[in-house]
Order: C-alpha cells, then sequence, then structure tokens
C-alpha cells in the first residue's frame, strides 16, 4: 500500500512538470521540431525563410519602374516602312452606288481609322511609320468638277481634323499626330476654308508639342507615346507636276538635288502607295517623293476599305525585295 501510495502522488508531479517545459511553439510547428533541438531547427527554419528575400534579384524586383528608360514596344516581326502614301480612290463610284449617302462622309471616316491604325505600325524604338501622305484633292479635280467636289470634300477634311483635335490630337495607341497640308491652298475657293486650314495646322503643332516634353512612361501599348509625332500630310488642291516644277524654279542651285527640294514641305521619298479602287496609277500624286515606292493596289472602293487591308499590304511590303534602282 505505501508503494501504490508513493507512486500515487509521484505520477501527478511528473505530470505537471513535464506540462510546465512544453514550448507553446509545439502546438503549431510540425513534429520535427518536437524535439530536444527544437529551438535550433527553429531558427533554421527562420533563416532559411528570411535569406531569399535579401537576394538582389528580388530586391531589384521589388524596385519601382525607373522613368529613366522607355518600356519595350509590342513589336511586329514584319519590317515597317517609314512613309506612306496614300491614294483614296473609289469615293464617287462608292457614293453613285449607295444613292441613300449624299457626301463622302463614309471615305473620310475610312481614312481617319486608316491612320490612326498607321500610328502603331512599329518594329521597334526606331522602326516606325514616320509620315503618311494622303491625297485629298488633286488639281485636275478641282480644275474639271468644280467648286460643288471642292466644298464637299474640304468639309470632310476639316471635320475629321476637328475629331482629331477633340480626341487630344492622338491615335489609337496614344500617338501623338500632325496635321499638315500641301498642294495650291491659297487658291481654294472659299477663304474660310484658307483660314480653317491654318487653323488646324497650328491647333495640331500647338497639342502635340505641348505633350511632347512630359512624356508618361509605361508599358505594353503606352510605348507609342514616346515615338515622335506622325506626320500626316493632306494634299488639297495638288498637282505633283507644278510641285516638282515649282521646287526645281525657285531653287538657285545649279544642279540642284530633288530630295532637299522640299524640306520645308514633305522631305521624304515615300516606301509604299497604295490605292484603292482596284487601279493603279500615280494621277499626278508626289512624282518626286514617289520615284523607289513600292505601290499596292486594293481592290475596293476607298470607303470600304479596313485596317485589316492595310495589314496585309504591309506583310507583301515586307515580303519585298527593295532593290532601289
Amino acid at each position: 500500500p505505501q508503494t501504490r501510495h508513493k507512486h500515487a502522488t509521484n505520477t501527478p508531479q511528473t505530470r505537471h512538470k513535464h506540462t510546465t517545459n512544453t514550448h507553446p511553439l509545439t502546438t503549431i510547428m510540425p513534429p520535427l521540431l518536437q524535439t530536444p533541438n527544437h529551438h535550433l531547427l527553429l531558427a533554421l527554419t527562420l533563416l532559411l525563410t528570411i535569406l531569399p528575400l535579401t537576394h538582389p534579384l528580388f530586391l531589384l524586383s521589388t524596385l519601382p519602374h525607373s522613368p529613366q528608360t522607355p518600356p519595350q514596344p509590342q513589336t511586329n516581326p514584319l519590317p515597317c516602312p517609314s512613309y506612306i502614301g496614300i491614294i483614296p480612290d473609289g469615293n464617287t463610284r462608292h457614293l453613285a452606288q449607295n444613292p441613300t449617302l449624299s457626301t463622302y462622309s463614309p471615305g473620310s471616316q475610312t481614312a481617319s481609322s486608316i491612320i490612326s491604325s498607321l500610328s502603331t505600325w512599329s518594329n521597334g524604338p526606331t522602326e516606325y511609320v514616320k509620315g503618311v501622305v494622303i491625297y485629298g484633292l488633286s488639281k485636275d479635280n478641282k480644275e474639271k468638277r468644280g467648286e460643288g467636289l471642292e466644298r464637299v470634300v474640304i468639309e470632310q477634311v476639316l471635320e475629321q481634323c476637328r475629331r482629331l483635335i477633340k480626341g487630344g490630337c492622338k491615335g489609337v495607341g496614344g500617338r501623338r499626330i500632325i496635321v499638315k497640308f500641301n498642294g495650291s491652298i491659297t487658291s481654294l475657293s472659299s477663304p474660310s476654308h484658307i483660314s480653317k486650314i491654318k487653323q488646324i495646322e497650328s491647333e495640331t503643332l500647338r497639342m502635340t508639342s505641348s505633350s511632347s516634353g512630359n512624356p508618361l512612361f509605361g508599358v505594353g501599348d503606352e510605348f507609342f507615346k514616346y515615338l515622335p509625332p506622325l506626320e500626316v500630310w493632306v494634299l488639297l488642291n495638288y498637282s505633283g507636276r507644278e510641285a516638282a516644277t515649282s521646287d526645281v524654279s525657285s531653287n538657285p542651285e545649279p544642279n540642284p538635288n530633288p530630295y532637299h527640294l522640299r524640306s520645308t514641305t514633305m522631305p521624304f521619298p515615300l516606301d509604299m502607295i497604295i490605292r484603292s479602287g482596284s487601279e493603279i496609277r500615280l494621277s499626278d500624286f508626289c512624282l518626286l517623293e514617289s520615284s523607289y515606292a513600292e505601290m499596292f493596289a486594293i481592290d475596293k472602293l476607298w470607303p470600304d476599305v479596313k485596317v485589316e487591308d492595310f495589314e496585309v499590304l504591309r506583310g507583301e511590303w515586307g515580303r519585298r525585295r527593295r532593290r532601289m534602282g
């Protein structure tokens, strides 16, 4: 009886001693840590957890994006032309096929969407579309069809330019767009048209230059915000023959270089010319600038042309071997 009494009195003490020495973390740590060396294993576990966080690559990944380096663009593997000429043929035929229409509005809307899309053509930070020349109104057509055509065409051009200004002079990718005009502008019939054209030129230039000094850095499509503005030249009352002869006659050099004559207007040779309406001819369009341009025809009237049609032609242009001779 004494032995059983002694054992009974010692048993509670042993359980009490074991309970007081139990570490609180043993209830949440794995069974491996419930050993005499569990303090050492706990320290090792914490060390292995914290050590990767101090690695230089991890620390660099947590830093905010530096505004010193522009982000990389979402490039297209196809080559990209620098200067593109557009002859939007087929507006009158489209109007004749659609009696419910009374203006060239569908054609002008097509021009706006195409130009906005061209502002995103890029194959890297140095290869992108720099300029677009679109044939708005030839001098021959103005003389043959009178002031009625002039008024309709110029009103549509001015309307699209006003929409561009209202949208901040930006394309679909956020790239800035400058609108310039070329041709016998001062010979237009309406003085109000001449005034509005000059106003649009100065307004687009002001809006694009004011934003060029404060670029917003970002990634992906925002790359296009860092590119120089896309120059869009609208030819009104234009004749390539007159432009070439007037440049030569006004140049005092005995042996003028044609590519340097138009430095104040359109200082570039065109890389490709796209004409709608299923016909291939220049029609007095940029005779000097089109010397080695690759020509393409779209078998659609201009108001029916889509952005995808231009994307297909870009691929064809990139696959051509340009010999420049």
